[in-house]
This record gives C-alpha cells, sequence and structure tokens, in this order.
C-alpha cells in the first residue's frame, strides 16, 4: 500500500494525506468527511484541507445532497490522463510568462545539466533550439552506447530526422561495431554522412554538436554531464574546426 502511495505523490505531487484519501475515495462509490476520517485513519480536522486539494486538482467529485452533508467520490484512474494535459498546458502558458520577464531571454549564454538525466534534457533542448537544418558533430559512439543503448540513441536520431535536420559526423574509431555499421547502413534514411578518423589523432571523449549558435557537450563516462552554449563566436569556431577534419578525411 506504501508503495501506491508513493507512486502517486511521485507521479502526481500529492501529499500523503492527499493519497489516502485519493485511494479510500476510488475503493468506494461515495463517502463523506466522516468516512473518509475513518477509513484513513486521519483526524476528521485534518481531512478537510488535503480533501479541498484533491477537488481543486481535479482527483475528487463533490456530490452535494440538498438537505445533507455533502459527500465525495474519486475520479477514476482513466480519466487521470487528463489532469497531465491541463498541467502540460498550464506550464507552457507559465513558460511563456517567465519567457516575457527573464532579463536578458535568450542571452543566457551557458547551461549546466548534471546526471544522466541532465544530459537527456540537454539532447532534447539542443533539437528543440536548432533552427538551421545541418548539425556538424564529434560522435564518441562507444560512451554513447553505453550511456543510452541502441534504442535510445536511434530514437534521437529519428527526432532530428522528423524536424529534417542533416547530420555531419565525424567518429574516431579503429574498428566500427556491428551497431555502427548498422548506422551507417542506413544513412539515407537517418540523414547523415559519417567520416570515421583516427582516435589517435584526434581522441574525443566528449560528444560535441554545434548547429548555428547553439554548442551541445556532453561527457556521459563515470559522472555524466552536458554544457549548453548559446554563442554565435563558439558556434562558427566549432564549425571551422569540423570543416577543417572533415575536409581532412574526405573520400
Amino acid at each position: 500500500m506504501k508503495e501506491v502511495f508513493t507512486h502517486l505523490e511521485q507521479v502526481f505531487g500529492l501529499n500523503r494525506y492527499e493519497s489516502k484519501i485519493y485511494f479510500a475515495l476510488l475503493e468506494r462509490d461515495t463517502a463523506s468527511i466522516s468516512s473518509l476520517a475513518s477509513a484513513t485513519k486521519i483526524p476528521r480536522t485534518a481531512v478537510y484541507t488535503p480533501l479541498k486539494s484533491l477537488v481543486h486538482k481535479g482527483f475528487v467529485a463533490v456530490h452535494k445532497n440538498y438537505g445533507k452533508h455533502a459527500t465525495y467520490s474519486g475520479v477514476p484512474p482513466k480519466f487521470l490522463p487528463g489532469i497531465f494535459e491541463r498541467k502540460r498546458i498550464e506550464f507552457e502558458e507559465l513558460m511563456g510568462i517567465l519567457g516575457d520577464i527573464s532579463p536578458g531571454g535568450e542571452e543566457i549564454s551557458i547551461r549546466y545539466f548534471q546526471g544522466g538525466g541532465g544530459v537527456q534534457t540537454a539532447a532534447d533542448i539542443f533539437l528543440q533550439k536548432s533552427k538551421t537544418k545541418t548539425w556538424k558533430t564529434f560522435e564518441n559512439v562507444a560512451y554513447m552506447e553505453r550511456f543510452g543503448g541502441e534504442y535510445t540513441f536511434e530514437q534521437y536520431i529519428k527526432q532530428r530526422v522528423k524536424k529534417n535536420i542533416f547530420a555531419k559526423v565525424i567518429l574516431p574509431s579503429k574498428e566500427a561495431t556491428p551497431w555502427v555499421r548498422k548506422i551507417v547502413s542506413k544513412k539515407a534514411e537517418y540523414l547523415l554522412d559519417i567520416r570515421t578518423v583516427s582516435p589517435d589523432v584526434y581522441p574525443l571523449d566528449a560528444s560535441i554538436a554545434v548547429c548555428g549558435e547553439w554548442v551541445f557537450i556532453s561527457v556521459v563516462n563515470k559522472k555524466p554531464f552536458a554544457v549548453l552554449v548559446q554563442n554565435e563566436a563558439l558556434g562558427r569556431t566549432i564549425e571551422s574546426i569540423h570543416d577543417m577534419v572533415w575536409d581532412r578525411f574526405s573520400i
């Protein structure tokens, strides 16, 4: 039972009293304040605030019976995705407001992201911010393969393809792995071209991608982290370095 409460709290941001009351309501058609207090072992006077919060958040419906005290019922779980959708809309509205009042807006030049989840978030932002139709990247596929796995990496490629962005990838590798060979065999489908370079000449322990003024750098070995930089001068510089290496290994 505690596990169910914990999931409700983590997924929906409920507190322990809210999760107990909502779960108790799911087990019965309707319930009064007194019956909820009895079922949840929560003092009657302490039931009012979390119950009101659940009504406000959309988890509980109120039944007003003429001449009697109100009773309450839990919204069936199949309707809970609607709560997520409302939260998404509210979040987008909030981001619009914050974007208008944040000092400098998009001029914030450096963002640091820690941990595996942070790396994925930074990668998603980089994809979202990409406006040009070409990425120039230095990839360390060995690290990426161990970190996210083939499925995660290929799903990200498909998101890039959906935006019709072509990728020019410089890959330090002495020998292509079966996975890399599979990726290369789908170059046309995945909108990419690859240059394999010597890791002795160009050792890369990080992945770097540039698209216009946006630069994405990630390190995913023992302590994963990522950095997003928005700077036109740095973007042009990394593109120039990429072009020099690319031209040297052109077929």
